[in-house]
């Protein structure tokens, strides 16, 4: 149990971390500048919110084992 909350954790931190790059990316309006190389900023969400439940998950799973 205690493998797969890390991996919960890891997949988690992973994808905030993705999302935080898609949001430095696009600083500055670089996405709106070059539509076809820099994703668009709102797509970011995605990713952050996908790793911040993973965590919330991983969190509560260890917290009431």
């Amino acid at each position: 149990m205690e493998s797969v909350l890390r991996v919960l954790a890891a997949a988690g931190g992973l994808l905030v971390a993705l999302g935080l790059l898609l949001v430095v990316g696009a600083w500055g309006g670089l996405d709106e500048r070059m539509p076809t190389q820099v994703p668009p900023r709102r797509l970011a969400a995605c990713p952050i919110v996908a790793g911040l439940a993973l965590l919330v998950i991983a969190a509560v799973a260890a917290a009431f084992p």
